[in-house]
């Protein structure tokens, strides 16, 4: 099931500055969503090739263990996908062409 926050449903102008492999994690964490419900539900975690490479309840500690790695991981707040915080991080992700 795709939730309303998608890059699917963002606009083409905005949608081509993001990385294909922030795209294809993206994927990846919509596939194995009902997994990571299980463990994780209500953390913030970074897919990073079909992996969890971060988690926890702090996003910028999240984040900032994304950028250690230097990858272009999905990262989602696990159940919560269209709070408004997610909203506007990926709106502003994309914007700054951080993806």
């Amino acid at each position: 099931m795709r939730q309303l926050l998608s890059s699917e449903n963002l606009p083409l102008t905005q949608k081509k500055h993001l990385h294909k492999d922030f795209l294809e994690n993206e994927r990846l964490y919509w596939r194995k969503r009902e997994q990571f419900l299980k463990q994780y539900k209500g953390q913030w975690i970074a897919v990073e090739d079909g992996k969890v490479v971060a988690s926890g309840d702090d996003l910028f500690e999240v984040t900032d263990e994304v950028g250690k790695l230097g990858c272009h991981a999905y990262i989602a707040r696990v159940g919560k996908e269209d709070s408004l915080v997610s909203s506007i991080l990926l709106t502003s992700w994309v914007s700054a062409g951080v993806c």
